[in-house]
Formats: C-alpha cells, structure tokens, sequence
C-alpha cells in the first residue's frame, strides 16, 4: 500500500475561498423560495454540507499546526456548564437522525465556571461526533453530567459498535498531526480543548460493547467576583453543523438551519 501523505497546513487562501463559498452560497440560498426550485434546494443542501466538512477539516488543522496555545482572557466568560450541556443534547436532538437519542441528565446545584463556551461545545461536538459514526443502526448516547470534588465530570457513553482498541491504544499519546490510523482528527483536537482548560479525556471502547468517554474539567472561578455570569446561549448552528459534519444528513443544510 501507498503510504498516507502528511497533512498539509491550512493556508490564509483556504480559509479566504471558503469565506467566499459561504457569501455566495447564503446569496443563493436567501433567493431560493421555500416552495420552489426544489431540485436547486437540494443542490444547496448538497453545497452547504461540503462546505461545512471542508470548514471542519481547516479549522482542526488550524489547531493542529497552529500551536498549543493557552486561552486568552478574553475568550472566557463565567457560564453555566449544565445549560451548556442541555441546551446542547435539545439541540443535537433535533438534527440527528431519528433512530438516534441523545440524554441528559446532571446533578442538583451550580455548574458555573470561567470557560470557553464555544469551545467546550466543540469539544462535547466532537465526541458525539464520534459516537453517531460508530452507530450505524442507531441506539442511545447518554451524557450525565457530575461534580467530583472541585471538578466537573462530563460523562457520555453511547451503545454503538466501539472502537478498534488497536486505534484506541495509542489515542493517550497521539497530537493534532497524527492521522494515519484513520480516527482522524476528531478526538485529538477535543483532547487539545480539554487540556486548554486545565482538563482530561478518558476514552473506553470495546468492540460490541459501545464506548465510554469522561470529560473531567476544574472548577473555575474569577479573579473578580464582580464578573458577570453569562447563561449560554446557542447564537447560531455554525458550531454544530460544522463538528456534525461528517455525520449528519445532507438535508439539515437545508435554509432553515443557516442562520
């Protein structure tokens, strides 16, 4: 067999022609009636859905030879983890597809803590992510959500098919730029999230027997007691409909759902 190429790094010019793919697509898209020219709604579909793949791709690989980075300051804000989590699987649950559910459930008490909140949303994406592609007959992924001393455990566990545990076994020491065994960059890059926020991710997967994932994140508190308290709220579907890429339906890149 050929080897697998390296990844090449994202380039300024990427990120420029898939701005401009998305300007024209929402030109398009906003001329395009809801019951009309049905045959060019389903070639924006078909559009939209690359678009966010490619999307997906270039911002991991943004992350990847980017750097390791810490969060600036300016990139968190004291929010609810739990509202973050519900608002997230009620969200999930209405673009994925039928056979599949996402639950939640947390603990009693406050789950506020200073985090990216766009950036743990791609993270818990990505996982789900993850979870939908190893259930290709549908079934259940739970997501329980607990407080263990000054942490924030995030649990999910799905009833999928697992993961190869020779793919599975090197996931610990695998970075952004390692791609060749095929998981892809998925699991690496919610790794480099969750180490940002000073947390870890423990996978166990056995074929047949579904996986388990614990996001385990601390407790954050302010430097100031008079920083505001953000209750998160979904601004738009970019984040799910670009980490969900490779996993749902061409037709939720419907009009309904691009804004």
């Amino acid at each position: 067999e050929r080897p697998v190429p390296p990844l090449a790094p994202p380039s300024e010019e990427m990120g420029t022609a898939l701005m401009s793919i998305k300007i024209a697509l929402d030109r398009v898209v906003s001329r395009v009636d809801a019951d009309e020219n049905t045959q060019l709604r389903e070639f924006t579909c078909v559009l939209h859905h690359s678009y966010y793949r490619l999307k997906r791709l270039n911002d991991h690989l943004a992350v990847a030879f980017g750097g390791q980075r810490e969060l600036l300051p300016s990139e968190t804000r004291v929010e609810d983890l739990k509202t973050l989590c519900r608002d997230l699987c009620d969200t999930v649950n209405c673009v994925v597809r039928k056979d599949i559910s996402l639950v939640f459930q947390a603990e009693e008490g406050s789950f506020l803590t200073l985090m990216d909140a766009d950036g743990i949303e791609a993270l818990l994406l990505n996982l789900i992510s993850n979870s939908i592609a190893h259930m290709p007959s549908g079934g259940t992924i739970s997501m329980a959500l607990t407080r263990q001393g000054n942490r924030f455990v995030i649990a999910l566990r799905d009833t999928g098919s697992g993961i190869d545990p020779a793919k599975l076994s090197g996931l610990a020491a695998r970075e952004l730029t390692d791609t060749t065994d095929g998981i892809g960059l998925g699991l690496p890059f919610a790794k480099h999230i969750a180490r940002q926020h000073g947390g870890t991710i423990i996978i166990d997967a056995t074929p047949g027997q579904g996986a388990s994932m614990r996001v385990s994140l601390p407790q954050r508190t302010p430097d100031s007691l008079n920083t505001p308290v953000v209750r998160y709220q979904g601004k738009d579907m970019t984040n799910i409909l670009t980490e969900l890429s490779t996993v749902l339906d061409r037709s939720v890149y419907d009009k309904k759902f691009m804004h």
